[in-house]
């Protein structure tokens, strides 16, 4: 019995193999996009795009997550050995409307073997610049105040830039990888005039940086981008972008409820209209603002997960929706609440001066 038993075990196993076997082999390939380069550009602008990844045979639309993006295969022009025009793979020219709002928004490549995987693109509101061959400090590349860079880091390997400032001049640098899906963990150092390093950045959003510096003398100041473990190749991509105008840290109160308009009080760095506070972030003094937000109302609006704004795995459950003060380079998440948001009153670090509050709140 016992061999019988053990025969009919061998057997189904074999069977197990063989149909695996069968069902691997039919399987068709499926498309991988690995990036995408550029990873973003600017508002009303047209350009052209390469997309790299596995299984991207005869790919021929990319597909954006908002309409005013569109793409079209580039086109090879006729020759001696092709007598009318041909796709070039894997390459597009894309449109970005006027009217899309700065942010990141989604990708995807479909073709022969179906559609791939999304991937992050993001439009901004400064020219694009590309990267040059700048990898050591005699060739830092130069650069322009109010513009963003498209670049990638390769190996063991410090991309340079190089910018004038003036006395008092106050310049935020902000690098963007993992909010496009890259595999970089970008680090910005800033050296003075004479090589030595000033400041450095890192994880400020997630895993990206930003820098924040104001110029104690008018010089050339270099800038250092590279991995934190010096890693890069196809996959180590980012967008720099450096400017003086006005970025949002934090909105206060974050949550409110759907449908409701309430004055918040925001915090950044060269807000409109902004006042000194009594916050610092990395040393850097921040400013707040007063403005009135409204929150949408439909119900659906408040289950829905925004694209145009990064959000990690870890807050995938949250509801929100993206909330932009003009001429900020991205929108900021706020929150739907699920009971009226009481703000917390200044007096109540004592038990004997609690806080009043009525439930659900």
């Amino acid at each position: 019995m016992t061999c019988r038993l053990r025969t009919a075990a061998f057997a189904s196993a074999c069977l197990v193999l063989l149909w695996g076997a069968a069902a691997a082999e039919a399987q068709l390939p499926q498309p991988l996009l690995n990036s995408i380069e550029p990873a973003g550009a600017k508002q009303g602008t047209e350009f052209e795009l390469e997309i790299k990844g596995n299984d991207l045979d005869q790919v021929e639309k990319l597909l954006f997550s908002h309409p005013g993006i569109t793409a079209k295969p580039k086109m090879l022009p006729a020759d001696d050995f092709h007598k009318a025009e041909r796709v070039e793979p894997n390459k597009f020219l894309v449109k970005i409307a006027g009217n899309v709002e700065p942010g990141y928004y989604e990708v995807v490549a479909s073709g022969r073997f179906g559609v791939s995987n999304p991937r992050a693109f993001s439009v901004g509101t400064y020219p694009d610049v590309a990267e040059e061959e700048n990898d050591t400090l005699e060739k830092a590349q130069l650069l322009t105040l109010g513009s963003t860079v498209n670049g990638r880091t390769e190996k063991s390997k410090v991309d340079y830039y190089k910018l004038h400032l003036t006395k008092g001049q106050r310049v935020l640098f902000d690098c963007a990888a993992q909010r496009l899906d890259s595999r970089m963990d970008a680090t910005l150092v800033l050296l003075n005039a004479q090589g030595r390093e000033i400041a450095r950045a890192r994880d400020y959003d997630l895993r990206d940086p930003l820098l924040d510096f104001t110029a104690p003398e008018e010089a050339d100041y270099t800038l250092g981008v590279y991995d934190y473990i010096y890693e890069g190749g196809d996959g180590y991509h980012y967008r720099l972008t450096v400017h003086n105008g006005p970025h949002v840290d934090f909105v206060y109160p974050p949550v409110g409820l759907p449908g409701e308009t309430v004055k918040a009080k925001v915090y950044g760095r060269n807000l409109p209209g902004g006042k000194p506070c009594e916050y610092t972030l990395d040393g850097a003094q921040l400013q707040v603002m007063e403005t009135n937000i409204s929150r949408p109302g439909d119900p659906q609006a408040a289950q829905a997960l925004p694209v145009e704004r990064f959000v990690p795995l870890a807050r995938a459950s949250c509801s929100g929706f993206p909330w932009q003060l003009a001429g900020t380079q991205r929108p900021y998440l706020i929150g739907f609440g699920s009971a009226s948001v009481v703000l917390e009153q200044d007096q109540n670090n004592e038990p004997a001066q609690a806080q009043s509050v009525a439930v659900p709140c």
